[in-house]
């Protein structure tokens, strides 16, 4: 009985340990170390220790539009971040599935991407992301909450998306930041 009731506590340890958290419509999954705070109306995941680092994902209230030109990215961008839109290079726009998502970025002298800016529309809401990095000291981590990212199908984004069983989080980011 006690081993049963073992097991079962360090299954639930596991199961809580890597159960994703929520932010909009967003889900993800913070590795070790990490954690989140708010920031306005806005979710920042910074890694402990590194809070000054340049180093964290911004997840931005969701919008309730359509974000499908590269025109209302560029000023969303603007909008949303502190350097504003300092692109070094158009915005890559992709559409699969019944999502369109646009990534852009901002580098360095040693080109390098400091900033990568994401949106991500279904449709009906836009979802929008920011990655900071500063080196390669969590780039690991960085693309490791990317990759956990999910946005279920609901019933307000099922119309579009009605074909899909994608909700992961299109992997545009890995063109950008690998090592």
């Amino acid at each position: 009985m006690k081993k049963i009731l073992l097991s079962v506590l360090c299954l639930l340890t596991v199961y809580l340990l890597n159960a994703q958290s929520k932010f909009g419509v967003i889900s993800y999954t913070l590795p070790q170390g990490w954690y989140t705070r708010q920031s306005g109306n806005d979710l920042e995941l910074v890694k402990k220790g590194d809070e000054n680092s340049g180093c964290k994902i911004t997840l931005f209230q969701q919008l309730n539009t359509v974000v499908n030109g590269e025109r209302k990215f560029a000023e969303l961008w603007t909008l949303k971040t502190k350097s504003g839109n300092t692109k070094t290079a158009s915005p890559v726009k992709r559409e699969e599935d019944g999502w369109i998502f646009f990534s852009g970025t901002k580098t360095t002298g040693n080109k390098t991407p400091t900033e990568i800016f994401y949106t991500l529309c279904d449709g009906s809401i836009t979802a929008i992301i920011l990655t900071e990095l500063q080196g390669n000291s969590c780039l690991n981590e960085i693309n490791s909450i990317l990759a956990s990212i999910n946005i279920p199908v609901t019933e307000t984004n099922s119309k579009t998306r009605a074909k899909s069983k994608k909700t992961k989080f299109p992997y545009v980011y890995r063109a950008v930041y690998s090592k």
